[in-house]
């Protein structure tokens, strides 16, 4: 009788298991994508953690995961926007964005993650990943495998 339970159990743990590995979202590199920044995402409050990776599994892919922390909850469509800037000094920034929600909320600052693989990123120009909000910004250097300063002040380069 105990039989079917433990299944029961190793499924749901296995199709857990499946959902967190599929949490990474892959994306075009925004610097190849010539579409504009949505205008109605706003830039959250601030950034927590900045981990930035490169892995070699099929192809070498630029890996990015950010906490950030959104002004009110129930901010949707959490993501990374490229910075206007040069990439010629191997220096991309992103901001951290999302969608505010549509009915109103409270104000309480509110954790978010952002988990997104680059696999078109042109990783031989990529020396350091900086990510802005409002109050604070986290870079990373690839060469140098840690975190350093950021080039620009947190802040918006565009509204809203």
């Amino acid at each position: 009788m105990k039989s079917p339970l433990v299944y029961g159990v190793l499924i749901g743990c296995l199709t857990a298991f499946a959902g967190m590995a599929s949490a990474v979202e892959t994306q075009t590199w925004p610097w190849n994508d010539k579409a504009p920044v949505d205008p109605a995402l706003a830039l959250l409050t601030r950034i927590d953690t900045l981990k930035v990776a490169i892995t070699e599994l099929k192809t070498p892919t630029l890996g990015i995961s950010v906490e950030a922390q959104a002004p009110t909850t129930g901010f949707s469509e959490v993501k990374l926007t490229p910075r206007i800037g040069s990439q010629t000094d191997g220096v991309f920034a992103f901001d951290v964005r999302g969608r505010r929600p549509q009915e109103p909320a409270t104000q309480a600052l509110t954790p978010v993650s952002i988990d997104v693989e680059y696999p078109d990123a042109p990783l031989g120009s990529v020396a350091v990943v900086e990510v802005y909000a409002k109050e604070t910004c986290k870079a990373f250097s690839i060469k140098d495998k840690t975190e350093v300063a950021c080039t620009m002040n947190p802040g918006s380069q565009q509204a809203p």
